[in-house]
């Protein structure tokens, strides 16, 4: 008699919590879209708008059609793995984000516009308020795996004239044990074609590695390839304009090695000259001739490309600063002063100013933007005319000598 009353017992408390659950379901798939639209409008201040929401056992959600400020998405799908509600930690797997589109602005005031930024340098983002979640009431996320495919980025920067506007496309990017807001080592592998004007770029940029932000550790690889010299040309210095070189095209690559350790970054990169063409009805024919000569003075690889390594370069980790006075250390170390002044009157510059610019616009350029990366790479490449290094003393100084001795030559008889 007790074991059938204990059995019936079983019956009723598994009913019972069949009905709870498929009740709980049921209740997330009806009212699950208001309450986040509630949630994102009433603590975050963000009007959002939601097609669909989904909730599928044990705990997949699936939304489609997400549209906010300058931020959207057709399609989100997710699995949540594990909840803790003592250590506040939620653990997500399979994250799939499908079409993300952003939009950011940087204004004239130094601002930017970041859709859903939580910031914590809330001053920094105007979409952000003082209802941004704190430390007491805020979870942190585990993510075991990111995929997000198709990004589409839309980028306006006031501070440029004219402003750079610029888009990045079908962009993908994958993340592993990305955790937030715990900055613990993840993995990153992303792949995006840029987009400036009527240019287009397939698979320009390209970033794979790893970082631990906590104990300020990288080891990680960017990639520009096939980089257009004539998508940012209005934001260039005079000289390396396009129509000053008398050039038809050019396409450049780009490859870095990123390694930081304890905060110690070096950074170490190859510049590429793919391919380029000069106009054929050149204003002026010698200096195409020079430019010809000059390219050709650099080493080629193996698939007939002109390349210069650039000497590796020492900065933080926290504080990302590329500093090109070690370049121009050893540039001084390493050439005679008279033939220094034989590259600057080639040029067409006096030492005085090419030490005012240094000390001005080059010795330390902040990462703000990829253009102004771009702006002092290009800025100081007429400075960076070294041989390439090599591993036995003896051979590197006697290619040196006639390295040196050959590109004098050169610039004393172009610049009769």
């Amino acid at each position: 008699m007790r074991m059938r009353k204990f059995i019936y017992l079983l019956f009723l408390l598994f009913f019972i919590f069949l009905f709870l659950g498929i009740g709980f379901y049921v209740f997330l798939n009806i009212k699950g879209k208001d309450i986040l639209l509630n949630v994102l409008k009433e603590k975050y201040k963000i009007k959002a708008d939601l097609r669909n929401l989904y909730v599928n056992f044990p705990l997949k959600i699936k939304l489609e059609g997400f549209t906010a400020s300058g931020f959207s998405f057709p399609l989100l799908e997710f699995e949540v793995t594990g909840i803790n509600p003592f250590s506040k930690v939620i653990t997500f797997d399979n994250v799939y984000l499908d079409g993300l589109n952003l939009t950011v602005k940087r204004e004239k005031n130094g601002g930017m516009r970041i859709p859903l930024a939580f910031g914590e340098n809330k001053k920094d983002y105007s979409t952000a308020t003082s209802n941004s979640p704190s430390k007491e009431d805020f979870f942190f996320f585990v993510f075991r795996k990111i995929f997000i495919s198709h990004i589409s980025l839309n980028f306006l920067d006031e501070n440029f004239f004219p402003p750079l506007r610029l888009r990045f496309r079908d962009a993908k990017i994958v993340l592993k044990n990305f955790n937030y807001p715990v900055k613990d080592k993840f993995y990153i592998d992303l792949t995006a074609s840029l987009e400036k004007g009527n240019i287009f770029m397939e698979d320009v940029l390209k970033f794979k590695g790893w970082i631990d932000k906590k104990n300020k550790d990288m080891d990680a690889r960017l990639e520009i390839n096939n980089y257009d010299y004539f998508a940012f040309a209005d934001y260039y210095p005079p000289f390396w304009r396009p129509e000053n070189l008398e050039l038809k095209e050019a396409y450049l690559s780009l490859n870095v090695k990123l390694v930081s350790l304890k905060n110690e970054m070096e950074i170490d990169g190859t510049l590429y000259l793919d391919r380029y063409a000069f106009s054929k009805s050149p204003q002026e024919s010698s200096k195409v001739e020079s430019m010809l000569k000059m390219i050709n003075l650099f080493p080629k690889d193996k698939e007939g490309r002109h390349y210069f390594h650039l000497p590796p370069l020492k900065t933080k980790m926290d504080k990302l600063e590329i500093d090109f006075s070690q370049v121009w250390k050893e540039l001084a170390e390493r050439v005679e002063v008279s033939f220094a002044n034989t590259v600057l009157n080639f040029l067409n510059r006096t030492a005085n100013q090419v030490i005012e610019r240094g000390t001005k616009e080059i010795k330390k350029i902040g990462v703000d933007t990829p253009v102004e990366t771009i702006k002092g790479i290009f800025g100081i490449l007429k400075g960076l005319i070294l041989p390439k290094k090599e591993e036995k003393e003896e051979e590197k100084n006697k290619e040196d000598k006639n390295f040196l001795k050959q590109l004098q030559n050169f610039l004393e008889n172009t610049s009769k």
